[in-house]
Order: C-alpha cells, then sequence, then structure tokens
C-alpha cells in the first residue's frame, strides 16, 4: 500500500508541475498545440489524482480504470489531431495524397477503435462476467504500442516536409522549414520524449 501511494503521490506532483507549465505557455501563447498540450497535462493530472483516491479507498478500481481508459483516449486524440492539423498546412499541394497523412489519421483511428474495444470487454467482464478487476495485460499492452505508433507517425507527418526542405531556396519553402520553426518543433519533441521516459520510470519503478 505505501508503495502504490508513493508512486501515485510521485506522479501526481510530477504531472502537476507539468500541468502548470503547460498552462503557464498556453497562457504566454494561445496556440491550437499549446491548448492540446495543457488539456492532455491537465487530464492526465486528473488521473494521477484519481490513482490517489483510489489508493486511499475512496472509489474502486474499476471506477479508476474506466476513467483512465476513457480521459487517456480523448486526451492523446485530441494532441495527435491537433499536431495533424498543424502539419497540414506543410503540404500546400497534395494534402491528402501523401500516404505518411493517411497513415497518421489511420493510426489514431485504429488506437481509438482499440481503445473503445478494451473499454467495451473490460465492462463487459467487470458487471456482467464480474470476472475482472483490471484491464486484460495483452490488450493493455497491445494499446501501448498502437499509441506509441500513432505518436511516432503522428510527428512525422509534421516534421517531414520541415526537415525536407530545410535547406531549400525556394521562396514557397521559406516560411515553412526556417530555423525557428524547427527549432520550436524540436524542442516540443523533446519535451514529449522526456515526459514520456519520466513517467515510464516512475510506473516501472514504484508499480
Amino acid at each position: 500500500m505505501l508503495k502504490h501511494m508513493l508512486s501515485a503521490i510521485l506522479s501526481s506532483v510530477y504531472v502537476s508541475i507539468i500541468a502548470i507549465l503547460s498552462c503557464v505557455q498556453f497562457h504566454r501563447s494561445q496556440t491550437p498545440l499549446r491548448l492540446a498540450s495543457a488539456v492532455m497535462a491537465v487530464m492526465g493530472l486528473t488521473i494521477a489524482a484519481m490513482s490517489v483516491v483510489y489508493i486511499a479507498g475512496s472509489v474502486s478500481i474499476q471506477a479508476f480504470w474506466v476513467y483512465q481508459l476513457v480521459v487517456e483516449c480523448v486526451a492523446l486524440t485530441w494532441v495527435l489531431s491537433t499536431i495533424i492539423q498543424l502539419g497540414y498546412a506543410f503540404y500546400p499541394l497534395t494534402r491528402h495524397q501523401k500516404l505518411i497523412w493517411r497513415t497518421a489519421l489511420g493510426s489514431i483511428i485504429i488506437y481509438d477503435l482499440v481503445a473503445a474495444a478494451e473499454l467495451i470487454y473490460y465492462c463487459y467482464g467487470v458487471w456482467d462476467l464480474h470476472a475482472l478487476t483490471t484491464p486484460m495485460l495483452w490488450i493493455y499492452w497491445v494499446r501501448q504500442v498502437i499509441k506509441v505508433l500513432a505518436c511516432v507517425v503522428t510527428v512525422a507527418y509534421l516534421f517531414v516536409p520541415l526537415v525536407r526542405h530545410h535547406n531549400s531556396n525556394s521562396v514557397a519553402n521559406a516560411n515553412i522549414a526556417d530555423s525557428n520553426t524547427l527549432a520550436v518543433g524540436t524542442w516540443y519533441l523533446a519535451s514529449l520524449g522526456a515526459t514520456f521516459l519520466v513517467g515510464s520510470n516512475l510506473f516501472i519503478i514504484y508499480c
């Protein structure tokens, strides 16, 4: 019990810092990407807080897992959709003809379908069969793998035209792939990676 509570408290503190920083950045510059990042951070904070409440015995484990699955799915879909919309402007002539666009959009749809299937199966197992308390481990990890792949493909959709045309002398590409755009994009990508690594380490060590 103490080990799990420590994990929940550390996660809550960590996500609180991320949420505060995200909200401050959005307040400074109200862009769709910063809004999505702030919303995702706040939703992550509610999940961390919900875990503390669950460990304290105030809510059931079934309610916690249902809440966690729904909130994570909504937040991730929002952020990835925002990234695709941002990258959409970097393909002025062939927006929908790019294979990477179809792959990115398809990966989000597949993730949502798998998450919905996992939620339905879990609810059925909990309330109809009374056989489950936590999600099936293999289904959970399948969804996590699909989530990582969806993130990689979506970020690639955003960065491919920036990297491809970074050294181009074309006037049409000058405003697409300038150094400032790449620097900001790299910063966001590094922050996302650091957030994922720290969160994963907390999960592995304390759960």
